[in-house]
């Protein structure tokens, strides 16, 4: 979400020098995005409990294979290890829902430096 984050704040009006993102949201695959009437419930469910617990975050494993980073990781007190709420996915969608919206307002000028995949 953080790249997610970083695009939408270089399309606002602060002023940047540049912008490096890393997130798998600028290229998301059309079979990770939920059908219509799950996207349905789940913006039902974001009135009125944004912070109902639906899944748990993943596991270290998955963010990083070296131990000790994980150690680090798991005993790092910032980390959030939280299930992850209705409000917290339904924010996610709808940032990478429009993030070739926002991308078109991005500054031409501005030096753009954007990673996603797997290769």
């Amino acid at each position: 979400i953080g790249g997610l984050i970083a695009a939408h704040a270089v399309c606002s009006d602060l002023k940047f020098s540049g912008m490096i993102g890393l997130s798998g949201a600028f290229g998301i695959d059309q079979c990770m995005i939920p059908s219509t009437p799950v996207l349905m419930i789940l913006n039902s469910l974001n009135k009125v409990m944004p912070k109902l617990p639906l899944k748990p975050l993943m596991p270290a494993s998955l963010l990083v294979s070296d131990e000790a980073a994980q150690e680090q990781w798991q005993d790092d007190p910032l980390v959030r290890r939280q299930r992850l709420t209705v409000g917290y996915l339904h924010e996610l969608l709808r940032c990478t829902g429009n993030i070739e919206e926002t991308l078109k307002s991005f500054p031409a000028e501005l030096p753009l430096l954007a990673l996603w995949g797997t290769d």
